[in-house]
């Protein structure tokens, strides 16, 4: 039985929540993008640790013991218990304390993060100076794993492609529109002659998502990838069509090496900002960012600058005024 609790199991303990709120080992691994098999290992470990079983599987499917029950009970009392721990530490004073993680797509990175990143992170920084801030920049697939395993607190992504039940606010828009390469056949088609018709006589590659649209090109044998940053290798082959954000293109579309296909018609909008979890919101600080992030929104970039210039300002006399 576990007489001191270790970090290690902290995390076992939140995979058995997710096993027990999925009602099985599949269920939970589609989920967490964990394998069955090694979530079947390290559940069987917290039984070892635990010293009781904590769930039957069978014909009848899957159901916790009456030990389960109340482990799952604890498990969630705990969560609760070090959100409450965190909260209350930091009421200790008016400033923030501790660390904020933050994920980045890469896509997002290159262009529509900065309109309200930075902004983020000035006004975190101006009225939390003892605040940490850690930034990444990674895949899509991988921020979303990261948020979803508690990696990152919040993530500045694409909101519409999520394959998990995440929490998510709408910052911005991106806006993409079906590519090739300047040496496939359809560079040479004027935009008035593309058809769907058209576009489905040759090979493409579709994102592996539910995307907020009708994907003119996706077929039965079209590659799949999970963002844009690996459809653009298929495409610059020559040997592809499919869609890009306008921003990832935008190189090797002055450099003549990219073919943008009737924008007009085949031009769209995918919805990007903020993803967490619900159950983060507990936390002060990723809340404080959060509503932060919101209100930085809804000044529009103007409104932000100035607000971040006032917040500066205000920092430095402080600053001076303890240094005096």
């Amino acid at each position: 039985m576990i007489t001191r609790l270790q970090p290690s199991d902290i995390k076992l303990l939140r995979l058995f929540v997710q096993v027990a709120e999925r009602a099985g080992f599949s269920a939970a691994a589609r989920a967490t993008n964990i394998s069955q098999s090694t979530i079947s290992i390290q559940f069987k470990l917290l039984e070892q640790r635990l010293g009781v079983p904590l769930c039957r599987r069978g014909r009848a499917g899957f159901t916790l013991t009456p030990e389960g029950r109340r482990i799952l009970e604890a498990a969630r009392q705990l969560e609760q218990d070090m959100n409450d721990f965190i909260s209350s530490a930091s009421e200790v004073t008016r400033e923030l304390h501790g660390s904020l993680s933050i994920g980045v797509s890469q896509v997002v990175s290159r262009d529509y993060a900065l309109a309200g990143l930075p902004a983020l992170i000035n006004r975190l920084h101006a009225r939390n100076p003892k605040l940490r801030i850690k930034l990444e920049v990674r895949s899509s697939a991988e921020l979303e794993d990261g948020i979803d395993k508690g990696e990152f607190d919040i993530a500045y992504m694409e909101t519409g492609f999520l394959h998990r039940d995440l929490e998510t606010i709408a910052l911005f828009d991106m806006h993409s529109n079906i590519y090739c390469a300047s040496t496939h056949p359809l560079a040479e088609v004027a935009d008035s002659r593309i058809t769907d018709e058209l576009l489905k006589n040759f090979a493409s590659v579709v994102f592996d998502i539910n995307a907020p649209f009708i994907n003119p090109l996706r077929g039965d044998d079209s590659e799949i990838t999970s963002s844009s940053e690996s459809s653009i290798f298929f495409i610059m082959s020559g040997a592809y069509v499919g869609y890009l954000s306008d921003v990832l293109a935008e190189p090797w579309l002055s450099r003549g090496d990219l073919h943008r296909i009737a924008p007009d018609r085949y031009g769209c909008n995918f919805p990007g900002g903020l993803v967490f979890r619900k159950s983060s919101l507990s936390n002060p600080i990723i809340l404080h960012a959060i509503e932060t992030a919101r209100e930085l929104s809804e000044m529009g970039e103007e409104g932000s600058k100035a607000s971040i210039a006032a917040d500066q300002y205000g920092h430095r006399i402080s600053a001076m005024e303890q240094g005096s």
